[in-house]
């Protein structure tokens, strides 16, 4: 894009909609599915098993079934072309029809999405998940089109991995439907309309599909973790991956991303112990 290109940046502040997150105290993951995790973890000892849960116990809420909603960070949609379009929606099976309905409103019921008029519409469409499940996608070519392009990338896990002399510990976390976890800016959610039934809806979060978002998201983790626990963490899609020297260091570390994932009121799906070096 050349530098006479206008750009528009719609953000001016966040509150959130009337949907709204949901209340997660209400699906806080027991603990007991914790704690059956970390014992059937054969590399740790008992005392470490103890001092896990331990810590882990003091961010229970941050284990849940439903995605959070942060609010340290808002996807801006900046777009060089505000040409409003309207693209014909795809059609849909008439046996899909019940789980798409089921799946529009549960994320109405979440605010990830939101009954609103836009001069802007594109096509919605629906995957066939691996357990069976449906999920909502956009088909955002046309808006993706029209937007500045983001190049900011999350940093290679490699880089990371070199940068210890040792890595005796090391831990994914799987973010809850991370996406979901990033409001959009109030003024962006009419560029991510898509029609059902002949209703017009739009996102109140980050969608899959927009080119920028890659980018938001790496941009997003690093203000959440901010610098200090980026020398030890590296986000990759939906996944934390955190490396440690030792237990007491990986402890703290996990301890830290934790806390920065709970100020932010982000959830996670799961937390797994992928190598230990012996």
């Amino acid at each position: 894009m050349s530098d006479s290109e206008p750009t528009v940046n719609v953000c001016h502040s966040f509150t959130t909609t009337n949907s709204g997150p949901p209340n997660l105290g209400r699906t806080i993951t027991p603990f007991f599915v914790l704690e059956e995790k970390v014992r059937s973890i054969a590399s740790l000892d008992p005392s470490q098993q103890r001092l896990l849960l331990t810590m882990f116990s003091r961010h229970q809420t941050v284990f849940n079934e439903l995605p959070g909603r942060s609010d340290k960070y808002v996807h801006v949609i900046q777009m060089h072309d505000t040409t409003p379009f309207v693209r014909k929606a795809y059609p849909i099976a008439f046996s899909l029809r019940p789980e798409v309905e089921k799946v529009i409103n549960q994320m109405l019921e979440l605010g990830v999405i939101k009954r609103e008029a836009s001069p802007f519409a594109s096509p919605m469409t629906v995957v066939r998940k691996k357990d069976g499940s449906v999920r909502i996608c956009l088909d955002a070519r046309w808006a993706n089109k029209q937007m500045v392009t983001d190049c900011e990338a999350p940093r290679p896990p490699e880089d990371l991995l070199q940068s210890f002399q040792s890595i005796r510990f090391m831990s994914t976390i799987d973010l809850r439907a991370s996406y979901w976890q990033i409001p959009l800016c109030p003024e962006s959610t009419q560029y991510t309309a898509f029609l059902f039934n002949g209703q017009s809806y739009t996102c109140q979060v980050l969608p899959f599909g927009l080119k920028t978002a890659v980018g938001s998201f790496s941009r997003a983790m690093d203000i959440i973790l901010g610098p200090e626990v980026r020398q030890f963490t590296v986000n990759y899609i939906d996944d934390l991956l955190i490396v440690s020297d030792s237990f007491d260091q990986h402890l703290l570390h996990l301890d830290m991303v934790l806390t920065r994932l709970r100020d932010a009121k982000l959830t996670i799906n799961q937390w797994r112990l992928v190598y230990r070096s012996t």
